[in-house]
């Protein structure tokens, strides 16, 4: 792929360093050095997404509607030599390139308190801004990205082992809440979607945004919850309160107890449901170096969701301790 993305970078420069940058599950992405400063440079996985076309479409207007309020929120986007955002290959690959922003570190997890409160402000004030996006309505830049109900479906046709069978039936009434559309939503919000300035415990960026779509608020709450308060399977009450602090501080919508409790077994659930559908169908979404890692990272899902049930009491107080102080 490195020779792909040297190729594809001619349609923007004649001459640049390139180099592997990331460890994404989906897109390939590259740091980009020229004679006068560093990009990143990314392939859009078109097994995942469909439309890359519209993928960038729908990027672009996220960028230039956030960056006319806060400038450098999200990166900005280069065109290449040709004056365009994106550069198809001879394979029909679409790359992009985007400004990196220089001072600026990402972290696969988050301990301060003010690292968590910041990662939840973050992706509150992300929703916010977008509240007022005009133009049409975007399209689901993946087909049934996630709605649970919708994987739920793929997995059963599958005839997966009769204890995953189980262990999701005993759950699956989870499909039937966040069926809803409220807004614009981020759609992955992983703490390493955020770029903190070195050092520092602030956010400086919001990147990744080729899953913003019209969705239910709670989706982003409940991965970010996910992505951020569990660890080696075991769930965090201490890292769940500095989140839910940092994203009622700063959010627009009035959740309720239940939404707060519930969306991150929502979510975690529906992450499982396609990490173990992606391995039985032979690792065709989610990058793997081995045969076997999607099953691994099923299971770890599987357990975190286990030790959510387990705090739920503990959640509930949390949630509604910090709405009252809301």
């Amino acid at each position: 792929m490195s020779q792909a993305a040297r190729r594809a970078s001619l349609a923007w420069f004649s001459h640049c360093e390139i180099r592997p940058l990331g460890a994404g599950f989906i897109n390939d992405t590259f740091q980009v050095q020229n004679q006068k400063r560093s990009y990143v440079l990314q392939r859009i996985n078109g097994s995942v997404f469909p439309n890359p076309r519209l993928v960038m479409s729908q990027t672009s207007r996220v960028v230039d509607h956030i960056t006319a309020k806060v400038s450098g929120w999200v990166p900005a986007l280069v065109p290449n030599l040709a004056g365009e955002l994106l550069h198809e290959d001879a394979k029909g690959e679409v790359w992009r390139l985007w400004d990196y922003v220089e001072g600026t570190e990402t972290h696969q997890s988050l301990r301060s308190a003010a690292a968590l409160q910041s990662a939840a402000q973050s992706f509150a004030r992300f929703q916010n801004l977008l509240i007022d996006l005009p133009g049409p309505r975007f399209e689901d830049p993946i087909p049934d990205f996630l709605q649970l109900e919708r994987y739920l479906e793929y997995f059963a046709q599958l005839q997966p082992e009769e204890s995953w069978v189980r262990f999701v039936a005993e759950r699956g009434a989870l499909s039937e809440l966040f069926r809803e559309r409220t807004g614009y939503i981020h759609g992955d919000c992983k703490v390493n979607n955020l770029l903190y300035y070195v050092g520092s415990d602030n956010v400086a960026a919001v990147v990744d945004l080729d899953t913003v779509m019209y969705g239910h608020w709670a989706w982003d709450f409940g991965d970010l919850v996910r992505s951020a308060a569990g660890e080696a399977g075991t769930f965090s009450l201490y890292r769940y309160e500095m989140l839910l602090e940092g994203f009622l501080g700063e959010t627009n919508v009035v959740p309720t107890v239940d939404e707060l409790v519930l969306s991150p077994r929502y979510v975690t659930l529906m992450l499982g449901i396609r990490l173990l559908t992606d391995h039985l169908q032979g690792d065709r979404y989610f990058k793997v170096d081995a045969a076997g890692d999607n099953l691994l990272r099923a299971e770890a899902q599987f357990r975190l969701l286990e030790s959510m049930e387990r705090a739920e009491v503990g959640m509930q107080a949390l949630a509604r301790k910090t709405l009252s102080a809301n």
